[in-house]
């Protein structure tokens, strides 16, 4: 399932999960590929419009380390050190448990001249919407909506669920267009709540959405 270009032509070997999720921070739904017997797992990156490329053939890859080539039997993603990346957790066939810090916010430098997706890089802001409560978490769908009603991101809480395992009971939304917002929570016993945001460009910002009996 990568290739040349922005084609997706060749297969994983031995694929056994996938896990969607925006991994480059860019506001794109990206696609986590884990692999058996000790083949690597492949991230592929969303271009848009349908479009996904394996970056790790081309630019180097996020995620530093080896765990990437010896598979895994579980995953699960979430922003475990607050810095807006959604970082990985897998589970290698052998038991080990590997985190996996996510650098790509870190390889974003400012340039005199930028191309068009790091100008976009830049303009970039960060939302995080964690959930709480005793009631209808599990299942919950989080929608970001601007200030003209539109929905411009969408989440469900447990939706990446790999061989058992699932990240946190929050999501962070990286925003192509920073300015108020409105985090809309509709908790899975039928529950909605709404929060508002002001996201700014390269800052992270948070709000906590509770839903106790």
């Amino acid at each position: 399932m990568n290739g040349y270009g922005n084609e997706i032509t060749e297969g994983t070997r031995a694929t056994l999960a996938t896990l969607a999720e925006d991994l480059n921070a860019d506001g794109l739904v990206d696609v986590y590929a884990t692999t058996r017997m000790q083949s690597p797992n492949i991230f592929f990156s969303n271009r848009g419009h349908g479009s996904f490329m394996a970056d790790h053939k081309y630019d180097g890859t996020i995620f530093s380390g080896k765990a990437h080539l010896e598979g895994a039997w579980g995953a699960a993603a979430g922003d475990i050190n607050r810095d807006a990346a959604i970082d990985l957790c897998l589970t290698g066939n052998d038991g080990t448990v590997t985190l996996m810090i996510n650098d790509t916010l870190s390889l974003r430098t400012s340039k005199e001249h930028m191309r068009h997706h790091e100008k976009m890089h830049a303009r970039i802001g960060f939302a995080t919407v964690a959930l709480g409560g005793n009631r209808g978490v599990l299942g919950a769908e989080v929608m970001l909506i601007n200030d003209r009603a539109r929905v411009v991101a969408r989440r469900t809480i447990g939706a990446n669920v790999l061989t058992s395992c699932r990240g946190p009971d929050a999501t962070t939304f990286a925003v192509m267009h920073p300015g108020p917002h409105t985090a809309r929570v509709r908790f899975s016993d039928g529950t909605t709540k709404e929060e508002p945001l002001n996201v700014v460009s390269q800052e992270h910002v948070s709000v906590r959405v509770q839903n106790r009996q």
